[in-house]
């Protein structure tokens, strides 16, 4: 179901100064930005509280909890990944968080390296935050939690170096998560930067600043899940060929699709945005909210089949992907460009934006 027909049949744009900026930034933070940093902080808490037990008393039933708290972390991660401007921009927290894509293997090996040689300065948050972004997040995490690496932790002859490392970790990306939360609500920090801009603001000097932002965000963010995350599983694009999935050691690939595309149409229809372009469009109310209706029809089908396959315990095996997998996959990649390439036009329209820009260049 093409959406050119509806994109060329869209309401006339309204002037600019219709849209609402500071109304959507304000919806942004409050409905979507922070809540999402607040779930995520209560899903590394119960991470927090499975690794202590794993590691008081070193057991298949406790690891086995531990992974599942994981994935539940990656689904959490999902849903503020996409946001990958303000606070979390800053002394490389996006990256402390999750390092991907490891290119070559080099985050792995240092993560083996520390492990094998035990290096004390892993074992506490504060000390782990000076390393390499490559040891400190989620993907560092999913290493010693997966496979043969996983083996110490119940091990009752081991000395609990992996368990200890494991929970420096956690420690540390909820201490990186406080502080971007903080940053995104403190009268006095980044939240106040968002909130007003204005000529003197050193960061956003109009609302429609802030607007690109997110619009960025939504633009990239479709292009990620589908040309990073969706399309070297299939071999497809400008490689042609496949390669491992994110997250393949701990099977939570679709965990964190899914999430991105729950994320990315979250941030389209609750968030702010679609209901700032039905209010930029006062003459044609009705005309609209038809459109934004026949956008969500559209961004629904690839959150549905996401869906679906996160069923699957591990849709994707490594070199190997069947073949009704790989066509629902192909839908959902399909289904993403069209919202991407028919409709995000339209929102930078209408909210004044520059509607050439390539949301992947920068600003």
């Amino acid at each position: 179901m093409a959406l050119l027909a509806l994109a060329c049949a869209a309401p006339a744009v309204a002037a600019p100064k219709d849209f609402n900026h500071g109304k959507l930034a304000e919806t942004a933070k409050t409905k979507f930005i922070v809540p999402g940093y607040q779930k995520f902080g209560a899903a590394l808490g119960d991470l927090s509280a499975a690794l202590s037990k794993l590691c008081a008393g070193p057991a298949k039933p406790a690891l086995i909890s531990t992974r599942e708290a994981y994935r539940k972390v990656i689904a959490a991660w999902g849903t503020v990944e996409i946001i990958n401007f303000g606070p979390v921009a800053e002394d490389n927290r996006f990256d402390r968080i999750f390092y991907w894509p490891d290119r070559k293997g080099r985050g792995r090996r240092q993560v083996l390296r520390l492990l094998k040689k035990r290096d004390p300065s892993a074992l506490s948050a504060k000390s782990l935050s000076k390393k390499s972004v490559a040891v400190q997040g989620l993907t560092a995490l999913e290493i010693i939690l997966s496979g043969k690496t996983s083996e110490p932790l119940v091990a009752a002859s081991d000395k609990g170096y992996s368990c200890q490392y494991a929970r420096a970790i956690v420690e540390n990306i909820s201490a990186i998560n406080i502080a971007v939360i903080e940053e995104w609500t403190s009268a006095d920090s980044f939240a106040k930067l968002w909130s007003n801009p204005s000529p003197s603001n050193p960061v956003y000097i109009s609302g429609t600043e802030t607007t690109l932002e997110l619009v960025k965000a939504l633009d990239v963010g479709i292009e990620n899940v589908r040309d990073k995350r969706i399309a070297p599983i299939l071999g497809v694009g400008p490689k042609r060929r496949t390669s491992r999935p994110v997250l393949w050691r701990s099977k939570s690939s679709m965990t964190l699709i899914h999430a991105n595309i729950a994320a990315l149409h979250n941030l389209f229809f609750q968030a702010g945005i679609s209901d700032a372009f039905i209010g930029s469009q006062q003459d044609e109310t009705v005309a609209a909210k038809k459109y934004i209706t026949s956008v969500k029809k559209e961004f629904d089908m690839p959150l549905e089949i996401a869906a679906e396959l996160l069923g699957h315990t591990d849709p994707f095996r490594v070199r190997e992907v069947e073949v009704e997998i790989v066509n629902q996959l192909l839908a959902a990649g399909f289904h993403l460009k069209e919202v991407r390439v028919n409709n995000i036009p339209e929102i930078k329209r209408a909210a004044g934006l520059v509607v050439g820009f390539n949301a992947s260049d920068g600003d």
